[in-house]
């Protein structure tokens, strides 16, 4: 399996790795968090996958791509930390899984996969809009066409927040307390997320990491900029229904299929000709050449339309049939209503709207 990397614009930076060290080699400690109803997780995913192959951004040491590879499905994986590779092949079962070295928003991998996953709030550790796009639009270009893209994410806990304090406690256990600081509220949507992990001597080791908080309707609209639409959002892998109180969710975006977004166009495309047929366009009507009457405004210049022509005796006024005749009435009561005597109305002296008196 080859893999490269996508050219970056101008002041894209590679995120900073900090699963490196003590970090990694105990990463994989069970607990009650990231391990918590794995099965779940592992069961949809499978039926997500559709017998395709499935690809993991940030595989870091195999927590789900080893159970995922022991179902039959054939995974590769894309990890930032070189520390985190080396622990994942260590394990002897993921011989069969294929894992590079590289930045999930912009290195690709070759092969064409049925399902992209991107799991424990990993998405939030591109902290930037940009960044988080680009993530999108990799996974987009990784999927064949009708794939899936998941991602499992937290909810922004801002309403939690207690006046006047930032912080917000996530995990409080005898082994692990986890605070998020929600640090810029206003522009990028930055938040701090602490660590404290008790060690063996019952010392607690802290590890912190910024992260971009995203809700739900902003990744939605990242995967509609990547050319894909939701699917499903779940509370969980349960796929309980995702609510108003859900903590976090499962969304699953689907790139749209070659065929369906074909057939769209071209039904788009109907419509439109339809339209065309049904309503020509026609030609405008010609203005007159002459002003109406003013009734009796002196500021006013006008000409008075030429009166009717009068009718030979013998000879109908109204013709009762024929489309020229039909006209011919229709001017003939247009001229009569616009020569009535009307009575006149006063000169205009005053400003209107504010400009100034015409002179």
């Amino acid at each position: 399996m080859i893999a490269g990397r996508l050219g970056s614009g101008a002041g894209w930076s590679v995120p900073e790795n900090r699963f490196v060290g003590e970090i990694a080699r105990t990463y994989d400690q069970r607990g009650t968090g990231m391990f918590a109803e794995l099965e779940a997780t592992v069961d949809c995913l499978v039926e997500l996958s559709g017998g395709g192959a499935a690809m993991e951004f940030a595989i870091g040491t195999g927590r789900v791509a080893v159970p995922l590879a022991a179902r039959g499905v054939r995974v590769a994986g894309i990890e930032l930390s070189a520390d985190m590779l080396a622990v994942l092949g260590s394990k002897p079962e993921a011989s069969d899984i294929t894992a590079v070295e590289g930045d999930m928003a912009v290195t690709c991998v070759e092969g064409e996969f049925s399902l992209v996953f991107l799991l424990f709030n990993t998405i939030q550790n591109l902290t930037s809009q940009d960044e988080q796009v680009a993530c999108f639009e990799n996974a987009a270009r990784h999927l064949r066409p009708g794939g899936r893209f998941v991602i499992e994410c937290r909810v922004p806990g801002l309403r939690q927040l207690p006046p006047g304090n930032p912080g917000v406690p996530f995990a409080v256990t005898e082994d692990c307390i986890g605070i998020d600081d929600f640090m810029d509220r206003t522009h990028n949507q930055i938040s701090r997320s602490r660590h404290f992990r008790r060690r063996g001597d019952d010392s607690f080791r802290e590890f912190t990491a910024p992260f971009r908080y995203v809700s739900p309707a902003e990744l939605d609209l990242m995967a509609r900029i990547a050319g894909m639409t939701l699917e499903h959002r779940w509370a969980w892998w349960d796929r309980s229904p995702f609510t108003g109180e859900s903590p976090s969710h499962v969304s699953v975006w689907r790139l749209a299929d070659a065929q369906i977004e074909d057939g769209r166009r071209r039904r788009a495309s109907f419509a439109t000709c339809g339209r065309r047929a049904r309503y020509p366009t026609r030609s405008p009507t010609p203005r007159p050449t002459t002003r109406p009457t003013t009734h009796g405004n002196p500021s006013r210049p006008h000409h008075s339309p030429p009166a009717p022509a009068k009718a030979p005796s013998g000879t109908a006024t109204e013709p009762s049939s024929g489309k020229a005749n039909m006209h011919t009435v229709l001017l003939q009561r247009s001229l009569r209503t616009q020569n009535q005597p009307r009575s006149p109305l006063p000169p205009m002296t005053a400003p209107v709207f504010g400009a100034a008196p015409r002179r």
